[in-house]
């Protein structure tokens, strides 16, 4: 258990049933007691039924702007390090525990961890460098261990903002997050500040976050661009800030916003009517920053912390093929009356889409076997070897299972692995 005082500060808008998936993630996070805090224009009684036996304090604010609320949040902690992350994500159970660990054993300023793609395998961010102008110009794929990185001269490591952490002095003496950046370019922006401080960046490949990519103002469910009006915003602001050269920095930013629009519609996300809309969209003129008012509501006891679910200790990961989903439920509740916590991947036969949700106090990941893996364009839809060869890579990403069990399709018993 961690000695650190933490809170957790997540955002959300016009988004209630991502915010109550995520509170029952939450539930069950190990090894880490925090204080958490929802920033939200969600109706407070519908969160109070899911809060029920927990603490939480909410802050309801509708305004359109994500570092305003983020600032709210943060100025309404207690915790000494601030973590956040996004109300369409899901949570390993280790996910904070992981993720406060360097501030204690490496001395970070900041802490960021891998986010998985909605197929619940494919990285979607691992160790992003980012140069001055916020363009990423190097990927590496997360590290064996933590480790911490050192910002350069032109580029730093970003953390992600739906999977990072803070040291709450570091926030303030910087001023927190800069309030024109409504949407985008917001935890680019902060890292970069922090950079120019010295403050190192710690990877931390066990906090990991399953991102599920949820509608906004600026995109769609599948993705694709409905707006670039904010993120136009911000990269004039950031260039204007940061950039050398302001124009060759939103230049380079709309190339990519366009290439973006483009892929959506040649995919049929988009129609070709509405493409020179979005495009036009990303020149739209600053607005200014709109008032607004907040209250701070405490579910709970004022000032306590968010306790999860005390009962698990270790993790059991189970894989297993459709047919042998039987007796793989029955061996997770075994594991899980013996003290652990579960996750079941349950796969198809068919090429679908993977779900994860927690059912019976178990997380659970159901989907295809075959099908194609990851955002790559061209990639075949049938090939055994897509979601089978990750799904063997898989296991060895996930170190902070105590066993491993995997059902077979057509043997009779489960092979079983310990982690050393």
């Amino acid at each position: 258990m961690t000695s650190l005082a933490v809170t957790l500060v997540v955002v959300s808008r016009n988004r209630p049933t991502e915010l109550l998936r995520l509170i029952d993630c939450l539930k069950h996070q190990r090894g880490c007691v925090f204080e958490l805090v929802l920033v939200t224009n969600t109706d407070p009684a519908l969160l109070s039924d899911s809060l029920r036996d927990h603490c939480a304090k909410i802050i309801s604010v509708d305004i359109e702007n994500i570092s305003i609320m983020r600032n709210l949040g943060v100025r309404n902690s207690t915790g000494k390090i601030i973590a956040f992350c996004d109300d369409d994500c899901l949570p390993e159970p280790d996910w904070l525990s992981e993720l406060v660990k360097p501030f204690l054993s490496h001395g970070v300023k900041i802490s960021t961890g891998a986010v998985i793609g909605q197929n619940g395998f494919s990285l979607q961010w691992g160790v992003t460098w980012v140069d001055k102008n916020g363009l990423d110009v190097k990927h590496q794929p997360p590290p064996n261990e933590t480790k911490v990185f050192l910002p350069k001269a032109d580029h730093f490591v970003k953390a992600q903002g739906t999977n990072c952490a803070f040291d709450k002095k570091t926030l303030e003496q910087v001023d927190l997050f800069d309030p024109e950046f409504a949407y985008f370019l917001d935890e680019t922006d902060l890292c970069l500040r922090l950079a120019q401080k010295g403050c190192a960046t710690a990877f931390v490949p066990t906090a990991r976050v399953h991102h599920l990519f949820a509608e906004n103002c600026s995109r769609y469910a599948s993705r694709a661009p409905r707006s670039l009006n904010l993120i136009g915003q911000s990269v004039r602001h950031y260039a204007a800030k940061h950039a050398s050269s302001p124009h060759d920095c939103v230049r380079a930013h709309y190339r990519l916003q366009h290439a973006r629009v483009l892929d959506a519609f040649h995919i049929g996300r988009l129609e070709a009517r509405d493409v020179q809309v979005v495009l036009a969209s990303y020149h739209t003129p600053k607005v200014d920053l709109p008032r607004f008012r907040s209250e701070v509501i405490h579910i709970g006891l004022a000032q306590a912390p968010f306790h999860p679910s005390e009962m698990y200790s270790h993790g059991v990961l189970i894989v297993a093929f459709i047919n042998r989903k039987k007796d793989a439920l029955k061996y997770a509740k075994q594991a899980q009356a013996e003290g652990h916590s579960v996750t079941l991947v349950i796969c198809g036969f068919l090429p679908l889409a993977h779900r994860r949700g927690f059912k019976n106090e178990i997380f659970v990941q159901s989907g295809g076997w075959i099908g194609r893996l990851g955002r790559k364009k061209i990639q075949p839809i049938f090939g055994l070897k897509n979601i089978a060869k990750d799904i063997s890579a898989e296991l060895g990403e996930r170190r902070m299972f105590k066993k491993t069990a995997i059902f077979h399709a057509f043997r009779t018993d489960p092979f079983e692995k310990q982690s050393v």
